[in-house]
């Protein structure tokens, strides 16, 4: 009893110093948070290796402590303030590294679904950090900008349009308006818009709640006026200007904000695209669109022995490959290429709700340019170290012990009723629920393994 009261001194201690508050010189600039300050400072006052917990098979440092929290998202972090709030947060990450031994004894973690769902968050997380590094300090919006803006939303209008798909049936249904022939009608019986169904109604509508090109065309239009023909996606339009009418805004402050916030998404979302255009470039990215529609030709084939539609995506559907169609080139660049089969393997794993029409080819085209512009990111990452930032292999290991711990509490619970979104809450808060049998569950298997704290 004398040793545990020592030892456990010795880990009251530590924590108190890992902790506590440091003084102003020593406070890191860009933090005000006092949690933050006192584990910045704690590599410098405390032995870094010594101990803070131990079970059988693992132990926990006090630069496993730090890491576990300096990595953590800011949002997430527990206050580590009292000696209540360090015994807990150590709690937390006794329970959480017992129940991940747990799982990787029983092989879940190297369960096909869970290893897909860490590869493709490694690719979110190395693609968005190297594009939002690649664009900071990039993207200013000026005065005169969200003016301009500011004006061109201070007029609203309510439209009646038709997209056909050939500029001789827009012609003719022109000369079915001037005719008198009323355009609702025209539109129900004519348009490929789903507005058809509402005879082709839109709005109310203000600049920018359709892109530049469709604003430019809509907002040139006087009360009643009716469009010539324009080229869009899927064919050609013909915009009537039903009601046309100043609106400016009553909190002219908050509708600037709004404005400036807009212009700034937009600007990131073109200086991405930008940036991602010239690695393409200049890693002689090239895609074959003959192969591509090969592809859909494939798999049309495909869904015609099924029975499907395009419109089906919810059956996993393999392309009707002949001999050696399945080693086709869509992709390549700096000697890597990207296969049919890949694709088609590729397809397989994605979500249903997520995957492209097999056989429509714009979608097609789009949906292999996308994972396919993914890899140019990820090479570009990797080449820059970008994979061995500690912020981002901290939160690789932390989606993979959430997954597989995950699967984990369902086996422990399997005879308790719980919704899966509080499941999904309790790993990722990395907190127990107080008086729930799922709690009582982990905490008697952690108890077994001698899972407490030296205290």
């Amino acid at each position: 009893e004398m040793r545990f009261a020592a030892i456990g001194l010795f880990v009251v201690m530590l924590l108190l110093q890992l902790c506590a508050p440091v003084s102003a010189q020593d406070q890191p600039a860009e933090s005000t948070d006092p949690s933050a300050q006192g584990v910045n400072a704690s590599a410098q006052s405390v032995d870094p290796s010594a101990t803070l917990a131990a079970w059988d098979g693992g132990t926990i440092s006090v630069q496993d402590y730090v890491d576990w929290w300096r990595y953590m998202p800011e949002g997430e972090r527990a206050p580590l303030v009292t000696m209540e709030e360090k015994l807990k947060f150590l709690d937390s990450m006794i329970s959480a590294r017992i129940m991940m031994a747990a799982a990787e004894s029983l092989g879940i973690d190297k369960d096909a679904g869970i290893v897909e769902f860490i590869r493709k968050r490694r690719i979110n997380l190395l693609t968005e950090t190297l594009l939002e590094d690649a664009t900071e300090g990039r993207i200013a919006v000026s005065d005169e900008e969200i003016q301009d803006l500011y004006n061109k939303r201070r007029i609203q209008v309510n439209i009646t349009r038709i997209i056909v798909p050939e500029s001789g049936v827009a012609a003719s249904l022109i000369d079915s308006i001037d005719a008198g022939v009323p355009m609702e009608d025209l539109a129900r019986r004519h348009s490929d818009c789903p507005t058809s169904r509402e005879g082709g109604r839109m709005g109310p509508l203000r600049w920018g709640d359709l892109n530049d090109y469709w604003s430019q065309q809509v907002f040139s239009l006087e009360e009643g006026e009716v469009s010539k023909p324009f080229p869009v996606e899927g064919g050609f339009a013909i915009v009537r200007v039903d009601s046309r009418r100043d609106v400016s805004a009553q909190d002219s402050e908050a509708e600037r904000d709004q404005i400036e916030s807009t212009l700034r998404q937009r600007k990131a979302f073109e200086e991405r695209y930008a940036y991602i255009d010239s690695l393409r470039t200049a890693r002689g990215y090239e895609i074959d669109t003959e192969e591509i529609i090969n592809l859909c030709a494939q798999y049309a084939r495909a869904l015609l022995k099924h029975g499907e539609t395009r419109r089906i995506v919810d059956t996993d559907i393999m392309p009707d490959f002949g001999p050696g169609d399945d080693e086709a080139v869509l992709v390549s660049y700096d000697g890597w290429t990207f296969t049919a089969g890949q694709c088609a393997n590729e397809v397989v794993m994605t979500p249903y709700q997520a995957r492209p029409k097999y056989d429509d080819l714009d979608v097609m085209y789009s949906y292999v340019r996308r994972i396919t512009t993914d890899s140019v990111l990820v090479a570009e990452a990797e080449k820059l170290g970008y994979d061995e930032r500690p912020d981002i292999l901290m939160e690789l290991e932390k989606v993979r012990r959430r997954k597989s711990t995950l699967v984990l509490f369902r086996h422990l619970t399997r005879d308790v009723v719980v919704p899966e979104d509080s499941l999904r809450a309790f790993f990722e808060s990395h907190r127990r629920a107080s008086c729930s049998r799922p709690a009582i569950a982990i905490t008697r298997y952690c108890s077994g393994r001698g899972a407490v704290p030296i205290r």
